[in-house]
């Protein structure tokens, strides 16, 4: 089957879209606001190209980008109107999205390059479609499990038995999230003294 391919660019304000026929060639190329407004906005552009190409498959694509993206992955799934066709979300690792990105050196760097790559990753199919959260108890651990460039890793849960821990401490946190990874929040004591932490 032929889908159409959807790279989002999230940011905290607006997301970047391309649209991509399955050929490669670029359909359109939009900005909505990151808000639930902006994803009907999307949808109805999803729909419309799918439409126009008589397409009944589409695969949508971001990076996983610390809180930006939840609302927008909840509201393409729960979308009715997209739910009358083929529908895949992949939340993607930006370090797979960077190394895949390598192929095309002379791209300038802009968000609306950085849509049309995610779709064009998209339409190549190496996508892990499992995401990994790993449990880590140390920034030397995080670290290692991060080099493996074949695990899908979104998110990273840290175990902190004492608050002056290194994976809760605020440099490391911001290091975190500018990896685009997520950072588990919980506060259960787990026994025998240990308690999940995050922020």
């Amino acid at each position: 089957m032929n889908p159409l391919f959807v790279g989002i660019d999230v940011s905290s304000k607006n997301n970047v879209v391309c649209l991509m026929k399955p050929d490669g060639t670029k359909f359109s190329t939009f900005s909505v606001q990151n808000n639930l407004g902006g994803a009907k906005i999307l949808s109805e552009k999803i729909v419309s190209a799918l439409d126009k190409l008589q397409l009944n498959e589409v695969k949508i694509g971001l990076e996983a980008t610390s809180i930006y993206g939840d609302s927008l992955v909840y509201a393409l799934r729960e979308d009715g109107r997209l739910g009358r066709y083929q529908r895949h979300i992949h939340v993607l690792n930006p370090k797979q999205v960077r190394k895949f990105k390598e192929a095309y050196p002379d791209l300038p760097k802009n968000d609306y390059v950085d849509a049309f790559v995610i779709a064009d990753h998209l339409r190549f199919g190496r996508i892990v479609s499992e995401v990994y959260m790993p449990i880590v108890y140390s920034m030397d651990e995080l670290r290692k499990v991060l080099a493996y460039d074949k695990i899908n890793i979104v998110g990273v849960e840290a175990i902190a038995p004492t608050a002056d821990n290194e994976m809760i401490d605020p440099e490391n946190l911001k290091w975190i999230r500018e990896q685009g990874l997520y950072i588990w929040v919980n506060s259960i004591n787990l026994g025998r003294g240990h308690e999940l932490s995050g922020t």
